[in-house]
């Protein structure tokens, strides 16, 4: 739960519709438009940097709402243990794409981005919303379903 709000804070300086917690500000000094210039600068790999750079800023307002619901979904997931495998790999797509991405910032110490990777991944291994979250109260009514139902849910949660 603890790191599902910590993805939850992280999308209170994204907010739509201008992706930014300061909306007065000119484009690209604040909010999720700051951080993909400086990922498209700053990444470890230049095909990555390629990207950012002539697909993603020019379309910038096309992928900020698949950034901003991802990072939604994903805090919703961890929070209420809903899907928490499946949002585990997503989480841990995202932790590599910012640990690359911003690995020669300035403004970042790259590895925090490394552990919430791998943090991300022990959720997708272990687990951990069978325990105390609703894949828990899902397991347990879908033990009586048919094997397709058992298959989807195993492989989400």
């Amino acid at each position: 739960m603890l790191i599902g709000a910590m993805w939850w804070q992280a999308t209170l300086w994204k907010l739509p519709p201008t992706y930014t917690d300061e909306p007065g500000q000119p484009f690209g000094e604040t909010g999720l438009a700051f951080w993909m210039i400086r990922l498209g600068k700053t990444a470890a790999l230049q095909i990555q940097a390629d990207f950012v750079n002539n697909i993603v800023l020019p379309h910038f307002y096309l992928f900020a709402p698949i950034v901003y619901g991802l990072e939604v979904l994903t805090a919703a997931s961890l929070i209420l243990g809903l899907f928490v495998r499946f949002w585990g790999v997503i989480g841990a797509l995202q932790s590599l794409n910012l640990w690359l991405g911003l690995y020669n910032d300035y403004y970042n110490w790259p590895w925090t981005y490394f552990f919430l990777l791998i943090l991300m991944l022990i959720f997708a291994v272990h687990r951990y919303g069978r325990s105390l979250g609703f894949d828990a109260v899902i397991a347990a009514r879908a033990s009586g379903r048919g094997s397709f139902a058992r298959i989807v849910f195993a492989a989400a949660s």
